[in-house]
This record gives structure tokens, sequence and C-alpha cells, in this order.
């Protein structure tokens, strides 16, 4: 689920309000595109956005990576991997009710599964169809780059900002891994909303809430690409 149009209007606002380039990833979906598809072109697409010599012939000094639900997971994993690889221009990372372990034993005990199970536009039932329709039954689930939750994290990783929110069965997974960032050093900023449902970045056209939370995410990045130009 999900495409360049679902998201259009949220990059429109991140690019605005930055004043900053935006690249959106029209990356492959499951069933027909199974893991490691949606990571590789995810990867691929960073790479291609710091290269001056494509065709969109930008100098990129610094950028930021930005993703909701399973884009929050995909921004972990890529960032993980880049900083690893000794990539240094990442300025900040943004995960917004992302994913963040799709182990059958963290989707077995999070209280967010157990507790989101009905009347919510996401809830744990999706969540295990989800993810059975984009791994393999032979994939270990517990490889960083589909749950960075138990992923060993390198060093050197950007100022992250993660936000989650109640009505979700994901609501802890943000949590777990700001966390987890915590004590690997990065600086990080948590937010919990309360009262609200999967999908409130993507409807804030018209939820007040989610469009504020746009323009504190589009500060967090032109922060924190100033302090890294």
């Amino acid at each position: 689920m999900g495409n360049l149009e679902t998201h259009d209007t949220l990059c429109q606002h991140l690019a605005f309000d930055t004043g900053q380039p935006v690249a959106a990833v029209h990356y492959r979906l499951a069933p027909e595109h199974k893991f490691p598809a949606a990571f590789d072109d995810s990867y691929a697409a960073l790479t291609w956005f710091l290269d001056s010599t494509q065709p969109h012939a930008l100098r990129i000094e610094t950028v930021s990576v930005v993703g909701d639900s399973a884009g929050g997971q995909l921004v972990a994993s890529v960032v993980n991997q880049a900083v690893a690889q000794g990539l240094t221009t990442i300025a900040a990372q943004v995960m917004l009710y992302p994913v963040c372990s799709v182990t059958e034993e963290h989707m077995a005990s999070s209280s967010g599964y157990q507790r989101v199970v009905d009347g919510f536009p996401l809830v744990a039932e999706s969540m295990h169809w989800f993810a059975n329709k984009y791994i393999d039954d032979s994939v270990d689930r517990a490889d960083p780059r589909l749950s960075p939750l138990e992923a060993a994290l390198p060093a050197g990783l950007p100022p992250s900002f993660i936000v989650t929110v109640d009505n979700d069965p994901l609501s802890e997974d943000g949590a777990q891994y700001a966390l987890h960032l915590v004590r690997s050093g990065a600086d990080v900023r948590f937010e919990h909303l309360t009262g609200y449902a999967h999908g409130l970045f993507t409807s804030a056209g018209s939820i007040a809430t989610g469009a504020a939370y746009v323009r504190k995410i589009a500060e967090f990045i032109t922060d924190h690409s100033a302090k890294e130009a």
C-alpha cells in the first residue's frame, strides 16, 4: 500500500517548510517484490541522490531521511547501513510510527499488538498480513534490514526524531527503537501522541496536529542541516 501520490502532499509540505529539495522513493512493493526489494531500492535512491553526476545534478552536502510506517523501517535500516559503510552526509533521520521489528517474538509480546486489534485503520492482524506478504518463510526476521530494533547499531548515527501514536499496533516500536538509539549514543527526540491512529501524517492536511508536527519535523531537519553544513 502507498505510492508517490499518497505521500505527495506530505513531501510538498516538507519541501516548502525546509526550503530543501525532496526526492520521494517509489520503491517496489510486495507481494510481487518481497524483501529485500524495498530496502535495496531505498538504499540505491539515497546513493543516487548524493551523486551530483546523476541527472538531478544537485550538489548535496547533507541529506535527511524521512519515512512513515514501513518507510520508517526503511529509514532506520538504510541509515544504519549507510553510516556503517562510512557515509557521513546524513544530517538527520525522522521516523513516524515506524515498524521496528517483525520478529515473531516481538509481534507476540508487544503490548501494542495485543491492545490494538480492531476499530482502527491499522490493527495487529493487518500487520501480520503485511509481514507475511513481504517476508518469505526462509528469511530471518531479525535481519537488521527488516528489524532495526534487533540490529547492533553503528557509532555515529545522526540525530533522530521519532513520533508514535497510541491507537496503533506499532505504538511501542518507535519508543523501543528510540531507547535502542540512545543506548548507542545517538541524539534522539521522541514524542508519543495520544488520541491518534496510524495514518496521522498522510492526513496532515485535514488533521491540525498532523500539520503541526510536519512543521516540527521540518524545523528539526533545517536545524540539523544548518549545524552540519
